[in-house]
């Protein structure tokens, strides 16, 4: 019919969200998986689909991971062990984008299951790491699951008795949403930059605090720097304008450096030879100054 909307050959987006608790922290150590929860998106929405499992490691349950999750050995034995649930697990997430908080844990779990088994692992860059979009949305916040939940009024009383894998993927899965809207509020895209950032930061542990570490290619005398939700530390560019505060912002993949004088009153900064109206791109921006 003429009023009937155009179809869009677009398929839907699918995502699952992913969490799984351990027997303890390290695998070099011969920790192992215990639960994995996974929980099915499609174009950002939840679905009815999850995915659930317990697993027997053969491996003691440390007390701390037991303080974390209550899983104990003596639960966990009448489960099967990780081969007799891979099939369904890796039918269930397919090839499909991951949404993982702390994906470096959880991935390098998962793998190391997936090498014992000889089964292909998961790459990297099909994770979005939702605590690394975190990090790069608010600065210098606090970026724990738990933390997230607070800032966005999510109640995570489900997690009072416990963390729990499918738990967890169900109050991931509103913190996620929470961070598209700011990202989109924003104009940014840090979802790339996560999973790209996460990619790395397994091939290349020992580099990860470089990736956060700003660059000094100029000093500038100031008396403080400015909290700013969406503010990002960058390195600092030359300026030509007395700064009594910083205000540094991230602009689609490029890092720019505004200083922003006192009273924040038509104050202009040059950066690649672009004036920039420091006062309309706070106001454009609905910074917190």
């Amino acid at each position: 019919m003429s009023g009937d909307p155009p179809k869009s050959n677009l398929s839907p987006l699918r995502e699952v969200v992913l969490d799984t608790e351990t027997t303890g922290l390290s695998v070099r150590t011969g920790h192992r998986i215990i639960e994995i929860g996974c929980l099915e998106l499609i174009d950002h929405q939840p679905t009815s689909r999850t995915f659930q499992c317990y697993i027997n490691p053969k491996f003691p349950v440390s007390e701390r991971a037991f303080e974390v999750h209550h899983l104990s050995n003596k639960f966990l034995e009448g489960f099967p062990t990780f081969d007799g649930i891979v099939q369904d697990f890796r039918d269930f997430i397919q090839e499909d984008t991951l949404i993982i908080h702390n994906g470096h844990f959880d991935i390098k779990f998962i793998n190391n299951e997936f090498q014992k088994l000889n089964i292909p692992e998961i790459s990297f860059e099909r994770v979005i790491d939702t605590m690394l979009m975190a990090r790069k949305l608010y600065p210098r916040q606090p970026a724990s699951l738990d933390s997230l939940c607070d800032r966005f009024n999510i109640d995570k009383s489900s997690r009072s008795l416990g963390h729990g894998a499918l738990t967890d993927v169900k109050l991931l899965q509103l913190v996620y949403a929470k961070l598209l809207k700011d990202q989109d509020a924003l104009g940014l895209n840090v979802i790339n930059q996560s999973a790209t950032q996460t990619s790395k930061s397994i091939v290349n542990k020992t580099d990860m605090s470089k990736q956060h570490r700003p660059a000094q290619t100029a000093k500038v005398d100031t008396e403080k720097v400015a909290s700013c939700t969406n503010a990002k530390s960058i390195g600092v560019t030359k300026s030509t304008t007395n700064v009594s505060k910083e205000t540094y912002l991230r602009k689609g993949n490029r890092e720019i450096f505004y200083p922003v004088t006192k009273g924040y009153k038509n104050a202009k900064c040059s950066n690649n030879k672009t004036e920039v109206d420091i006062t309309k791109k706070l106001n454009d921006l609905k910074l917190e100054r």
